[in-house]
């Protein structure tokens, strides 16, 4: 039996829960108030943190509608510095220095750069103006004080020098930079700088300038430009001043569009890239012609570009509009990999994971390397550019391949042990994540599900790294840290797939040892680590605990609290988070997150609300403060207001996901009322996109609701799978995908049609309030209307609200808050017998104050 989760996350309770920690937790709190979404303002989060030194930390907080705070923290003597700034800092390793901007209070045209070194232990006021970017030993920085003037200040002769534009590009290295400038008078110029002297290269008469990059040792420029119908490459040599210049027609080519694609490279290999949509030109009155035989159902003919490469010979590739360059990552740019599915259009709309072909093209040479055919996953270049390594689906292992010595390499062949996730929907299987290579690429780290192994080029040297890892450990790639002055040294955190707790590792490579530094029942995120790796800066949160900023030495294993930023925390009821487990008829047994509210004995029964996603079980710890979300409550708002709200992990079953999501969400719902903390008669629900069809699929077989609020739900999978997605398809979503059909259409039309909510709503008895929204890309709105008008049509409670202009999730902050208030209305209203909100009354205005039609 297949089973799964794949589109974002749902938690679920079990018979087990410990209550003995709850019950205990749920002191009274009656003259506490409860937080609502404007309680958002009071809120203080972080913005960007990091060491500044081995014993400093730097970070930024913000208030909703204030100015930035940064601060300094010493281990020894606390906060040394606060500055209000502008912007992010920027931190410079190599002298152990951050920059910012600060103002004047309430004048934006009083700004100055300043800086801070540990080894100083004061500010320094370095230039007018404000910090644009910080590159190598060059600070670039905006006068506030005068239009498109701007400021480059050399941190190694301590100079500065200005220049009139708007600057659109900057590259710096070695003490040499490259502005890319825009003014009204002169068009676009190319200016380099470098010891406090300006050379300019180029001007506006060689055309608008598309893109410029600059070698690693800082001798060698290079630039594309837009002239009429022409591009324009040149190369500069900033010792001599000498420039060479190459043209290409393009016929097709728009005065007002981009390039599509141009590449080249110089002696000193450089390489330029500039991507974007080439359009042709349309008249108004030209019909919109979608053919059955077009790879993209955008009613447009492929666009073909021309790949040029240039050095001491030139070689042209033509490509279509379908091939993504992707430039080697290292200063040489001796390579340029082209991944193309220019043959398996249109099958890659319903053939998922899509297939694609993967060739190197030598930029030195022209020449082409074939690498690999019909791979499902996108190839990444090493540190170093030495190899590119990917994932064989089909195999279930990683492959590279040896750009010097033109080699394939089975990175895991022989190693004892799984690299791919469970598989939960009919596709090929992914991996558990994406691995790192070492930085000079003399072994790569891949994370299997019993540990991280570190596997080398040579076939013999294959490890794993310390003991195995229990099957219930996750690794949190995205934590990972290396030391810089220790570069075998690697940090990470894993994450109990049952208790969601986080255990903190250093990794030594070298001996092939992993040591447990801390284990927490938190979530923990590794941000930033000194140099020698001693002390790592991270965050650690739960549902009633704000990832506030914490010093971990990873010798001892010690504690420091950096940060305590939101303690008004306190003076508002809360809640608390509480594991929950039980067992389906399979024997599979699933987990979820129980959020209690502060002050609710057993006998009050609270109302439940339970938000449905598959997998929402693994953000059990995630802090979330009172704030309007996208499109789904806020549980911290709900919880605080006397809600206990529930989040059931669910359990698929290929072809027939609506009947096991029946089965895993009430039982969950069962457990959860065992615990006596919940009123079975007032239960409502609440999902966005795929859990929203879920949601609707629940609430056709079940009348357990009370109400539900479903945003962007699928109502017909026929039409559904049918519908236009991006410039391709909803095909693979059904066929292969999270929604887990299995089948085309065709094959098995029988699930198409018993798993569409809308032929089943006759069922629902659930009142139900749907959002759908006009640009929605992703769920088209239709399906929302869908469901809609079908419980119209019976009779049944139903209001459907769409936003103007809105997608998938809203974004404005006024739509956020407005459906924030509707969602929480319609709860208090159906769960808590509060009066109906004045938009439930058919006369009620709009948002645009315009009335509705009368039902």
């Amino acid at each position: 039996m297949n089973r799964g989760s794949c589109w974002a996350a749902c938690g679920v309770l079990a018979a087990t829960i410990v209550v003995a920690t709850a019950r205990a937790s749920l002191a009274l709190h009656p003259a506490k108030p409860a937080v609502n979404h404007t309680s958002a303002a009071e809120w203080t989060s972080v913005a960007w943190a990091g060491f500044v030194g081995d014993s400093q930390v730097a970070y930024v907080t913000q208030k909703p509608g204030q100015p930035r705070l940064l601060r300094i923290w010493d281990v020894k003597d606390g906060i040394v510095l606060s500055a209000k700034i502008v912007g992010k800092p920027h931190k410079i390793e190599q002298d152990h220095t951050i920059y910012w901007t600060t103002c004047l209070q309430g004048d934006q045209k009083s700004c100055v750069v300043q800086s801070w070194a540990p080894e100083a232990a004061r500010t320094r006021d370095l230039m007018h103006g404000r910090l644009d970017s910080a590159h190598g030993d060059t600070l670039v920085a905006q006068d506030s004080t005068s239009p498109n003037a701007w400021q480059i200040y050399s941190l190694s002769s301590q100079s500065s020098i200005s220049v009139t534009g708007v600057v659109r590009q900057h590259w710096a290295t070695n003490g040499v930079g490259l502005l890319g400038v825009e003014t009204p008078e002169k068009g676009s110029q190319l200016i380099a700088y470098s010891q406090g002297k300006l050379i300019q290269l180029a001007d506006s008469n060689n055309g608008k300038l598309l893109k410029s990059t600059l070698s690693a040792d800082g001798s060698v420029a290079a630039a594309l430009f837009h002239l009429d119908k022409t591009v324009v490459a040149m190369r500069f040599d900033l010792a001599t001043g000498d420039a060479k210049r190459w043209s290409f027609p393009d016929s097709e080519f728009s005065p007002t569009g981009t390039v599509r694609l141009v590449l080249f490279g110089t002696a000193h290999r450089l390489g330029l890239v500039q991507s974007a949509a080439l359009p042709l030109k349309q008249q108004k009155s030209s019909p919109r012609i979608l053919d059955w035989r077009a790879p993209e159902l955008n009613g447009l003919p492929d666009q073909t570009v021309e790949l040029t490469v240039l050095s001491d010979r030139v070689a042209k590739v033509a490509l279509d509009a379908r091939t993504e360059p992707i430039l080697s990552p290292n200063s040489n740019h001796a390579f340029v990999m082209l991944l193309s599915d220019e043959k398996y259009v249109p099958q890659n709309e319903w053939d998922w994971p899509p297939k694609i072909d993967v060739t190197l093209h030598e930029l030195s040479s022209g020449r082409e390397i074939h690498v690999a055919a019909g791979i499902r996953s996108i190839p990444k270049w090493s540190n170093t550019s030495r190899y590119i390594s990917w994932w064989n689906r089909e195999k279930r292992t990683w492959h590279a391949f040896d750009v010097q010595h033109l080699r394939y390499i089975a990175l895991t062949e022989g190693v004892q042990a799984r690299f791919s996730e469970p598989q939960t929907i009919p596709a090929l299987p992914g991996a558990i994540a994406e691995p790192r290579w070492s930085e000079n690429d003399d072994f790569i780290l891949i994370p299997g599900q019993s540990g991280l192994w570190s596997v080398g080029i040579q076939p013999t040297d294959q490890h794993r790294i310390g003991e195995p890892l229990p099957a219930s450990e996750r690794i949190n790639w995205s934590s990972l840290r290396s030391s810089a002055l220790k570069p075998k040294f690697y940090y990470l955190v894993s994450e109990n797939r049952a208790t969601q707790s986080s255990t903190v590792w250093e990794l030594d490579s070298a001996k092939r040892e992993a040591r447990k530094v801390i284990e927490l029942d938190q979530r923990v995120e590794l941000l930033d680590l000194t140099l020698d790796g001693s002390k790592l800066l991270l965050t650690r949160e739960r549902f009633d605990v704000f990832p506030d900023l914490w010093i971990l030495n990873s010798d001892s294993g010690e504690l420091t609290r950096v940060t305590e930023l939101n303690p008004q925390q306190k003076k508002y009821r809360w809640g608390s988070p509480h594991v929950v487990t039980w067992k389906i008829d399979d024997g599979t047994i699933l987990h979820g997150t129980l959020l209690l509210p502060d002050g609710v004995p057993k006998t009050a029964k609270a109302p439940l609300l339970v938000y449905l996603y598959e997998d929402e079980f693994r953000n059990h710890h995630v802090y979330d403060y009172p704030r309007p979300r996208s499109s789904n409550i806020n549980p911290a708002v709900y919880v605080s207001n006397g809600y206990a709200v529930f989040l059931p992990n669910v359990s698929l079953d290929v072809g027939k996901p609506t009947l096991s999501v029946t089965e895993s969400v009430l039982g969950g719902i069962d457990a959860v009322i065992e615990t006596g903390y919940v009123d079975a008669s007032r239960i409502g629900l609440q999902a966005h996109s795929f859990g929203a069809y879920l949601g609707a699929a629940l609430i056709t077989q079940t009348d357990r609701f009370s109400a539900a609020v479903l945003s962007a739900p699928v109502a017909d999978l026929v039409s559904a799978y049918l519908a236009k997605r991006g410039n391709g398809s909803r095909i693979a979503q059904y066929e292969k995908g999270q929604a887990r059909i299995g089948a085309s259409l065709w094959e098995q039309p029988d699930l198409y049609l018993t798993q569409s909510p809308v032929l089943l709503a006759s069922h629902i008895k659930t009142p139900v309030l749907i959002m759908a929204n006009p640009n929605d890309d992703a769920v088209p709105s239709t399906q929302g209307l869908e469901l809609f008008l079908a419980l119209r049509r019976l009779s049944r409670p139903a209001w459907l609200i769409s936003y103007r202009d809105a997608g998938h999730g809203l974004h404005d902050p006024t739509q956020r808050k407005d459906w924030a208030d509707r969602m929480f209305q319609f709860f208090e209203y159906r769960l808590k017998d509060r009066p109906p909100p004045q938009w439930m009354n058919l006369r009620t205005k709009n948002l645009d104050g315009k009335t509705p039609p009368r039902l």
